[in-house]
């Protein structure tokens, strides 16, 4: 019988077979695995030798004893563990199965679990009885929510749902495992609904529902929510994930006021600046026009505490406010201390060069990322053709938001009047921009109606409208927003 830290209503009372007796020579050899390789080596070993741990008959109860005696590395531990789930699962014993990955957690500290095991587990779960889910993984509530979070890793909420609403009393870990795997899932209804539903919400509980909700868009709920946190009381103290949820949602409304309350606690209460506070503070500032604010917040940082993060939000910072000079220095500083990556967009030639830095210095592979930038900074100086040049020579397909850089810079020259080219890259680039935009994208849409437009071509505007209506793609109203006493108000033209 193998003890654990929590109690649990059944044991593996894994006996000694006489299969077992001839494999413990190998023992040795598993202890002295560092990784997958080496552990497939010994096992082969074993198959080779006539002996077996886990395919068939007692070889499951051999695997358990192996798992819950040894501190074995974590790679080997994965395999183990899903090779013995798997034969017990074959063996018509799923809650053994399910048993040996929670005692197995417990006992094996370093034990990561992988895609394969939740799947396993989940066919498990899904295998039990009705009594026994009902008698036995109810009456603790430490299986209980182990079976609720595998369910919500496996994407069946629907099994999740069940679980989690026939339980009497409802702890607050089973009520984060939830609201977690809904958020996960996108599915924002549900989320909200059970948000509301839950009686005594924890720092974890708002955390998930304001994340979700800066991920979602939906910035000005967000920041509602923070300040529904703040009236609630029961004794919630917000924390660096909740401030930079709140920080997020403050740089894309622009709402300053509320950024600087939030700087202003985070001093009051003496909280460390670690680099995504740090660089969720420079952000807001530099997205609400204060680049003054939010250089004052990068200096005032010691410079050792300066991650590559933090150097990355005040070099975009910059570059977003068009002081392209200052983000060029500022880079050459980063370089003199030893930062890391960087993605800056700025003078062509020094642009090109630090593109050039990043692979033959720094080691670092550029992503679609940093072509994007590298495509945004050519179309800003008028080098359309070698932004094209730049598209074809990508290793990784360019998406949308690539073409759109291209096709916004035609649309801004052609309103110039400068240049025929421009058009005809344009024309290619909103092709190829129309094919993958998602079918909700209007801007897509838009953007290369105006950009025939532009040229005159009012036959193409009207064809490109009527796709748009044989899609039931609809132009969303850009809207403004203003803050009056401290709450976020949204509005658009005729309101």
């Amino acid at each position: 019988m193998f003890s654990t830290a929590v109690k649990i209503p059944y044991t593996l009372n894994v006996p000694a077979p006489a299969a077992a007796a001839a494999t413990e020579d190998h023992l040795p050899l598993l202890r002295r695995c560092s990784d997958l390789r080496e552990a497939r080596q010994v096992h082969a070993l074993i198959l080779k030798s006539g002996q077996t741990l886990y395919a068939n008959g007692d070889s499951p109860l051999c695997a358990e004893r192996l798992l819950l005696s040894l501190r074995l590395p974590p790679a080997v531990a994965t395999f183990t563990c899903n090779s013995a789930m798997r034969a017990l699962l074959l063996n018509q014993d799923p809650l053994r199965s399910l048993l040996l990955l929670i005692l197995l957690h417990h006992n094996q500290p370093s034990f990561e679990p992988d895609s394969f095991t939740f799947t396993i587990a989940l066919k498990a779960a899904a295998r039990l009885p009705s009594p026994i889910l009902r008698r036995g993984l109810h009456s603790t509530v430490h299986l209980r929510n182990k079976l609720l979070h595998l369910y919500c890793v496996a994407g069946d909420f629907a099994a999740a749902r069940k679980l989690f609403d026939e339980t009497p009393q409802k702890d607050p870990v089973a009520c984060n495992t939830m609201l977690r795997g809904l958020a996960g899932a996108g599915d924002g209804a549900s989320l909200r609904r059970l948000f509301q539903e839950i009686p005594c919400k924890d720092v974890v509980s708002w955390n998930t529902m304001i994340s979700f909700l800066v991920a979602a868009g939906d910035h000005a709920a967000a920041l509602e929510t923070f300040r529904e946190l703040q009236l609630a009381g029961g004794g919630v103290i917000p924390d660096r994930v909740t401030l930079i949820g709140v920080l997020s949602a403050v740089a894309h409304l622009g709402a300053l006021p509320q950024g600087q309350w939030v700087h202003c606690y985070i001093l009051r209460r003496r909280m460390e600046l670690d680099d995504h506070l740090l660089s969720a503070l420079i952000t807001m500032y530099a997205k609400s026009g204060c680049l003054e604010a939010a250089s004052a917040t990068f200096e005032a940082a010691a410079a050792p505490s300066r991650g590559a993060d933090v150097w990355n939000a005040m070099l975009a910072g910059l570059v977003a406010g068009g002081r392209a000079a200052a983000a060029l220095q500022l880079f050459s500083r980063m370089e003199a201390t030893g930062g890391a990556r960087v993605q800056p967009r700025g003078l062509l030639r020094h642009g090109a060069a630090v593109f050039e830095k990043m692979a033959a210095v720094y080691g670092v592979e550029p992503d679609l990322g940093h072509y994007g930038c590298m495509v945004d900074m050519y179309c800003r100086a008028g080098e359309l053709q070698r932004a094209e040049e730049i598209i074809g020579e990508m290793p990784m397909e360019p998406d949308a938001t690539v073409w759109k850089t291209v096709v916004g810079a035609c649309l801004r020259r052609r309103r110039r009047r400068t240049g025929r080219a421009s058009l005809e890259v344009g024309e290619r680039a909103g092709r190829r921009l129309l094919e993958l935009a998602r079918e909700d994208d209007h801007a897509a849409y838009v953007l290369v109606s105006n950009l025939y437009a532009a040229a005159g071509r009012w036959q193409d505007v009207a064809g490109i409208r009527c796709e748009m209506r044989k899609r039931k793609v609809k132009k969303v109203p850009g809207c403004s927003s203003i803050v009056i006493d401290g709450a976020v108000h949204e509005f658009i033209a005729g309101d």
